[in-house]
């Protein structure tokens, strides 16, 4: 069948042209994407790279922006996704910038102080996880007030969206901080793991129960005052914060059941 004794055939080095075909073709079907998908792909890759050079390198100047694109990739690509399906307005990138970043900053700095007071007044009861979507919650729709007043986003599922883009600002600074613990105590192993779970979870916790909060709030003509003694805006609130108790309540059964009731009620609003 093969010719022991026949000359061994000569090895053809790769053809770096054919190299740079295979890579365009790959460009060009990502190309052929959606913008959801794109946003998903080019996110993993950059997050992949990032992960990859901070483990091999060992350079901590790496770490922040290695703990923030990882945390990015499940939040950003679940935006777009909802931008692609559902936007009618035409939402402006920098409205959606300032959004998310609002709700990464001024969505913690909110949920901090009201918590700390909180606990001081109930002697740190109200600072255990259960209660933690009584700051949280609140905190990321006040990430969204800089639109309240705004003429153009004034339809609820404007509402609905802003809302899972505060959110998400949100979890992703969060998943940060975590991942941050995770490399302390565990290296590298401990990061990757820490941000798998914080990944897979992400788009059934702070994304949805924010735009459940948000989208009753818009329903309400965004006016505080009004929305605080409207029955259907204080059901979403009770919505929001008991979906967020019951996954922090421990078991993962509850878990579970908390990700099915955020994604039903997301998808009735929807």
């Amino acid at each position: 069948l093969i010719n022991p004794n026949a000359p061994a055939r000569p090895t053809v080095p790769a053809n770096p042209s054919s190299i740079w075909v295979h890579w365009l073709q790959l460009v060009n079907r990502i190309a052929k994407l959606e913008r959801w998908q794109k946003t998903g792909v080019v996110t993993f890759v950059v997050a992949l790279s990032l992960f990859s050079l901070e483990a091999a390198t060992g350079n901590p100047n790496l770490v922040p922006v290695t703990l923030l694109s990882m945390s990015l990739v499940i939040p950003a690509t679940v935006i777009f996704f909802l931008l692609d399906r559902y936007d009618r307005t035409g939402i402006s990138t920098n409205t959606l910038i300032v959004t998310f970043l609002s709700g990464g900053t001024v969505g913690i700095i909110a949920t901090v102080l009201t918590g700390e007071i909180a606990g001081m007044l109930s002697g740190g009861l109200l600072l255990i996880p259960l209660f933690a979507g009584v700051f949280e919650e609140p905190a990321k729709l006040l990430a969204t007030a800089w639109r309240w007043k705004h003429p153009v986003y004034d339809r609820p599922m404007d509402g609905l969206i802003l809302g899972v883009v505060s959110g998400s600002g949100f979890a992703v600074f969060e998943s940060a901080g975590y991942g941050l613990q995770g490399l302390i105590g565990g290296g590298q192993t401990g990061l990757l793991f820490v941000m798998l779970i914080r990944g897979a979870t992400s788009p059934f916790g702070h994304g949805l129960w924010s735009g459940i909060l948000a989208a009753g709030f818009w329903q309400n003509g965004r006016n505080l005052q009004t929305a605080v003694q409207n029955r259907q805006f204080l059901i979403a609130l009770a919505w929001a914060v008991g979906l967020h108790a019951l996954w922090n309540s421990g078991p993962i059964l509850c878990l579970v059941i908390s990700a099915s009731l955020s994604v039903r009620e997301f998808r009735r609003l929807l």
